[in-house]
Formats: structure tokens, sequence, C-alpha cells
């Protein structure tokens, strides 16, 4: 049962209870949205985005964002070996699998980073902008994985 319903009669950009919740506050659904699309459109690929998504839920155990995102990595052509590969925070090919493990170092470490974590995605190729992109996805879908634990959002995918 979630703590606070969601809005029936919501204005939303996808039908779906998070948003439908998000909503009770439109301050807070617009600023979430305003944010989301921002980074959204960093330099980012789809699947890196997706996975992190993944990660991020695998690693704060978000039930919610797992099958949302599981859906949405389904059909962006990420296998589903693939996606429970992504919620344990790794990926075969090497230098996603950096950027997921820097994923799960600013989870645990609560941003807390070090050198190493650091250096670590730097080596693996990624540039200054896509590390800060790759920090602005994951604290994205810190929000989300955060408010469906907070108000218990309904699974309705």
């Amino acid at each position: 049962m979630p703590r606070i319903e969601p809005k029936a009669d919501a204005n939303v950009p996808m039908d779906i209870n998070i948003f439908k919740t998000m909503a009770v506050s439109s301050t807070f659904l617009e600023g979430f949205m305003a944010f989301n699309k921002t980074v959204s459109g960093g330099s980012l690929s789809e699947e890196l985005r997706e996975k992190i998504a993944l990660t991020a839920a695998g690693k704060n155990g978000c039930g919610y964002c797992k099958a949302a995102h599981s859906k949405m990595a389904a059909n962006a052509g990420i296998s589903e070996g693939g996606i429970e590969y992504a919620l344990q925070g790794k990926c075969g090919d090497p230098k996603i699998d950096a950027a997921l493990k820097f994923v799960t170092a600013l989870i645990e470490k609560r941003g807390h980073i070090d050198d190493v974590d650091f250096n670590a995605v730097r080596d693996a190729g990624y540039s200054d902008q896509e590390i800060i992109d790759i920090f602005g996805q994951t604290m994205v879908n810190m929000v989300t994985n955060y408010f469906n634990d907070f108000v218990q959002t309904d699974i309705d995918l």
C-alpha cells in the first residue's frame, strides 16, 4: 500500500504510478522532469543511461525502478542477461563496466569516492564531461529510487 496515493487525474508525461504520485506536488514533478530531461540530453548513450538506471535500482533495492528500467532496457535492445548483469553493476563491455563500477562507488560511498575510483573511469576512456554526465544520470536515478522507497510506489508496469 503506497504511503501517498497517486493523483488520479494527474497530467503526467506517462500514465504510471511514479509520475502520478510525484504529481501530488506539481512543483516536485515539474522540477524532476526538467532535471531528468536535461541530464538525459547529455553525452551518454541510451544503453549506458539504462544500465546506470539498472545499477542504481539494483544497488538501492528499488523494485519499481528495477521493473521500469528492465522494460525500458529490453525496449532499447539490451538482452535479459545484460539487464541482470547491470542490476549487479556489471557489464561485459570493459568501458561500460568501468562506468557501472563508478556508479556503484558513488552510491556505496555516498559520493565520497577516492582517486582510484575516479581514475578508473577516466582510464577507461571517459571524458570529464562524460564523467559528470554519469554522475548526473546516477543522481536522477537516486531521486527515483529514494522517491519510490519513500512513498512505497505500487509497481504498475
